[in-house]
């Protein structure tokens, strides 16, 4: 396998995920978490993680009013036009990505660190 200069090992150009890291690297952290998972007798499942921003955490809506793709990657806080539920993207994010792994919504929804 030939190596781009600068490129962590296993990695070689063009690759998709070539901004992003290594694919290779990426396999091997999961891995890590998988084991580290069972090893404590935890879960660990892989989920979709598509429009996990876009689709409303509380209603389960895909709306008009949400960020999308890449040019509104900058939108870091959305009300959603359907339910009227004000949601900050990573938070809505996990959620549905919480969901989508079977998990029980919480009822006080994901604690906030002070200071955010």
């Amino acid at each position: 396998m030939t190596r781009t200069a600068g490129a962590p090992i296993g990695c070689q150009r063009p690759s998709r995920f070539w901004g992003l890291g290594c694919p290779k690297i990426y396999h091997e952290a999961e891995d890590t978490l998988e084991y580290k998972a069972i090893a404590r007798s935890g879960v660990f499942e892989e989920v979709n993680e598509a429009y996990s921003t876009q689709v409303c955490s509380c209603c389960g809506a895909k709306p008009d009013s949400s960020p999308k793709g890449r040019t509104d990657l900058g939108i870091r806080h959305w009300i959603c036009s359907e339910c009227g539920a004000e949601h900050d993207r990573d938070i809505n994010a996990a959620k549905n990505i919480l969901a989508a792994g079977g998990h029980p919504r919480l009822d006080g929804g994901i604690l906030v660190l002070q200071g955010e």
